[in-house]
């Protein structure tokens, strides 16, 4: 990934130098105008031709497979990023009359500790990241990053 960014420093630098220079020497505006239209029709022409060329989307795939190996070689395991072993998991909690949940805010819930509310299916309508300030109320069927004690408590 460093390499990546000082050539991308080194290219622009060396775009940046090339304006400087292109631009400094030119004599009325004819040159200055015909000068910078070069300058955008051979950008635009290398940024078709890396993208729409074999050649260019194998550089491209070239480039980007180590990185990739490198970003999923560091990443966690699944079991890590959900607490698996915690007893953690992703639940759909539907709110029945009975609940004390209801009426209370997704701040609320959440201030309880051990829960997420990632959203709330209401009615057809689905609240993706609901705003803090929303009210629960019956019939909700919530979308929950939590453990099964938070799950059975915000239902009861």
């Amino acid at each position: 990934m460093t390499i990546l960014i000082i050539l991308g420093n080194a290219g622009m630098v060396t775009v940046i130098a090339t304006l400087v220079a292109s631009f400094t020497q030119v004599s009325g505006y004819m040159w200055f105008f015909i000068r910078l239209a070069i300058i955008v029709g051979g950008i635009f022409g290398l940024y078709q031709l890396i993208i729409r060329s074999n050649v260019g989307q194998r550089f491209v795939d070239w480039l980007q497979r180590p990185i990739m190996n490198r970003i999923l070689r560091e990443a966690p395991a699944v079991e890590e990023i959900f607490h698996v072993e915690k007893d953690w998991a992703i639940s759909l909690a539907r709110i029945r009359g009975r609940s004390k949940s209801i009426g209370l805010s997704v701040a609320d819930i959440t201030a309880q500790g051990d829960i997420e509310i990632l959203g709330i299916d209401r009615a057809g309508a689905y609240l993706t990241r609901p705003d803090r300030e929303e009210k629960i109320v019956e019939g909700d069927r919530l979308l929950v990053y939590a453990n099964r004690k938070s799950v059975k408590r915000i239902l009861d």
